[in-house]
Order: structure tokens, then C-alpha cells, then sequence
């Protein structure tokens, strides 16, 4: 087995989105080779992306799938890209085409993280809803780049910056801050470093962190 799997070195020095056609879940030395072989459709510039830097992947509740590039919003039905992107004659666009991450709460909202302000897309209206850091509201974003985007158990949406932890308040609009202890002094919530890389749960409902 060792003799056989070891001619296999694949290397992909592509950029853009490939999606594998078929897996084979059975082991390669059980099957001639050319049963084992997997299948890869390529998806870039040529085929209606935006931009080959893919960073975010999602298929929404309706089976829509959503790609994240350095330049621009991909919603992709099966057949062809629709492409969203920053205008700034235009409040309901989204804040900025650098793509970092994605998630869904509901059947109606995606919301979309970017290097510049996080936003909320509503299936409904293809519209957005930005939220931005702004220094004279405390209760805004603690920083404009969303590095990360989670889900707790009740529903809630978490933000992760590289200045604290955002937890979002549905019913206002407005953000609860995790800052680093520096820069919350003697407050119980402070986290060790304030660039948040990861959110996650455990089986306690503690929301676990991952930090720079």
C-alpha cells in the first residue's frame, strides 16, 4: 500500500475556487487507479468571479453558495456569479469588497465580515446594514476589521476584531466589548490579548477564544 500511495504527490498552485466532483470512500489501493482518481471543477475570474483570493465560503439556507474574495461579494446559483461590491454613492451597499468571513443567523440575514466594518445582508432585499467603528459611540465595533464571526448556541452573534471581542445586541444594534486587560483595568471581562483570531463553544456553553 505504502508503494502505491506514495506515487501520488499532488501539488495545486491555483487561486480561485475548486470544487471536488466526487470522493471515492473507499481506500485508492483497493481500486485501479483510474477509479481513484478525484475530480476538480475550477471557478475564477474567466467563469464570472470576482477575484481569484478566495477567504470565505458559504451555502446559505436556500442552497446558494457565497464566495468571499480580496475584491467583491460572490452569490453563485449554480450556473452563474452575482457580485456585490462597495459604492459609495450608495448607503444599502456593502462597507468594503475585502471579504474575511461569513455566517448565517436565520433564514433572512448573512452577515459578512470585511476588512473595513461588519455587515448584514438581507436575503429579502439584497441590501446591506453597516456597522462601523465609530470613536464617539463606545457602543460601536471595537474595530472595523471583522477577523472572525460565530454563532452561540442561543443565537447570538459574536465578532472577532483585532482590538477585543464583539458581542452583537439584536435588539439595538449595538456592541458589548471584550477588550484586552490593558485597556479594561481591573474589569473582570478583559481578555489576555486583544487581536481575536477564533470563537467557538464547548459542550458547557463557554465561549472559547483564540487570540494572536
Amino acid at each position: 500500500m505504502g508503494k502505491n500511495t506514495s506515487r501520488f504527490r499532488w501539488k495545486v498552485r491555483w487561486t480561485g475556487i475548486i470544487v471536488i466532483i466526487g470522493v471515492i470512500m473507499i481506500s485508492p489501493a483497493t481500486l485501479p487507479a483510474h477509479q481513484a482518481e478525484t475530480e476538480f471543477q475550477r471557478y475564477s475570474i474567466a467563469e464570472g468571479l470576482s477575484q481569484n483570493s478566495v477567504f470565505a465560503l458559504l451555502k446559505d439556507s436556500r442552497g446558494f453558495m457565497w464566495f468571499g474574495t480580496k475584491d467583491g461579494l460572490n452569490q453563485f446559483d449554480g450556473y452563474k456569479f452575482t457580485q456585490y461590491y462597495y459604492d459609495p454613492g450608495i448607503p444599502s451597499s456593502i462597507s468594503d469588497n475585502s471579504i474575511s468571513c461569513m455566517l448565517q443567523i436565520g433564514d433572512r440575514y448573512i452577515w459578512i465580515g470585511t476588512y473595513r466594518g461588519l455587515n448584514a445582508f438581507d436575503t429579502y432585499t439584497h441590501t446591506f446594514t453597516r456597522y462601523l467603528h465609530d470613536p464617539q459611540q463606545p457602543s460601536s465595533l471595537s474595530h472595523n476589521r471583522i477577523t472572525c464571526l460565530f454563532k452561540d448556541s442561543d443565537g447570538n452573534l459574536w465578532a472577532g476584531t483585532p482590538n477585543g471581542l464583539n458581542a452583537f445586541n439584536s435588539s439595538d444594534g449595538t456592541f458589548t466589548h471584550y477588550l484586552k486587560e490593558e485597556e479594561a483595568p481591573g474589569a473582570p471581562d478583559g481578555i489576555r490579548f486583544g487581536s481575536v483570531t477564533a470563537i467557538g463553544q464547548n459542550a458547557e456553553g463557554k465561549i472559547l477564544i483564540g487570540s494572536r
